[in-house]
């Protein structure tokens, strides 16, 4: 018989158990972003991980959890005005709380392992019998499994028999590492879409924009300011799909969190003064660059073509590598 442990702090579960269930090189599970996370979204999130052992008490599986209200419908103008008074006597006024098995970072991986032996159809139905548990506990809405890829296709049956629905959310841009500089890319890729790099490479110049690429993490820091994570929020309100909204602490921590991991490019506006109208938050782990957040000013987005301008930049960083 399977049993769980729940952990309200990732620093509770015990690091003799966590290192023989997840390894070293895992980024998505790298208990430093973990922490991190559930640290800067207290306010709006509950995380929980969970530790599966087997019969002789022996770790199975390690789960990390999330609750988060997420908005039914997007609301402007005076309807928000509206909602915000209806929120103030019932909190989660066209909201519905949803449990998630993974967490918010958009790192594309799950956040599930199991020990090399285990039996991963047992500790699965364990993990989700509490999982369940949990979401009667929480009031929750809905259970969502997220991040699952073709190769764990056994887990996404297993859960289908128990009663989930399987939904598919395909990655946006991938770009795949085979080039050896960003040059070779543009002279691949089609015409038309190299002049509307080329547009918009020549639309930033002129703008009297420069980009620059950061990883010190005391100078990420020192740019990072009020008025750079007012750009962040600035995107997350156009998005049609909320999820967690990060604080200014968050960013302020996360270089020295993972100083190896994090960079970023910041957007400065020469004709005023070096002002940050623009950023990109890079992650680069096993191999693979994450593009995870971004900022904004959209009135000089729509001068200077900013925000295609910063994702090219960033595309020099993954292949110019060791700049």
């Amino acid at each position: 018989m399977h049993t769980c442990t729940t952990y309200d702090s990732i620093q509770d579960v015990p690091p003799d158990v966590w290192r023989r269930l997840v390894t070293e090189v895992d980024f998505a599970m790298d208990r430093r972003l973990i922490m991190l996370q559930q640290r800067t979204l207290r306010e709006q999130s509950r995380m929980w991980v969970v530790v599966v052992r087997d019969g002789v008490n022996e770790p199975a599986a390690i789960a990390c959890l999330a609750r988060f209200d997420l908005e039914i419908v997007n609301t402007r103008g005076w309807l928000s005005r509206v909602v915000g008074v209806a929120r103030e006597v019932q909190r989660r006024f066209l909201k519905n709380r949803v449990l998630f098995v993974g967490l918010p970072l958009p790192c594309a991986s799950n956040h599930l392992r199991f020990a090399a032996r285990a039996d991963k159809q047992m500790a699965l139905e364990a993990l989700d019998r509490r999982v369940q548990e949990l979401a009667r506990e929480e009031n929750a809405d809905y259970v969502v499994y997220k991040e699952f890829e073709g190769t764990d296709m056994g887990h996404v049956r297993l859960l289908e028999t128990r009663g989930y629905l399987r939904g598919t959310l395909p990655v946006l841009h991938k770009l795949a590492g085979r080039f050896r500089n960003f040059g070779e890319y543009l002279g691949a890729i089609k015409a038309r879409y190299r002049n509307q790099i080329t547009r918009s490479q020549k639309k930033f110049a002129a703008a009297g924009l420069r980009a620059v690429h950061v990883t010190d993490g005391q100078e990420i820091r020192r740019r990072f300011t009020p008025e750079v994570h007012q750009l962040y929020a600035a995107v997350h309100a156009k998005s049609k799909t909320k999820l967690e909204f990060l604080p200014l602490e968050f960013f302020l921590e996360l270089p020295d969190a993972l100083p190896e991991h994090v960079a970023v490019i910041f957007v400065e506006d020469m004709t005023a003064g070096g002002r940050v109208v623009g950023f990109t938050l890079a992650m680069r782990a096993n191999g693979i660059h994450y593009n995870v957040y971004s900022g904004v000013d959209y009135e000089m987005n729509e001068r200077a073509h900013l925000f295609q301008s910063v994702l090219s930049r960033s595309g020099l960083c993954v292949f110019d590598r060791d700049d």
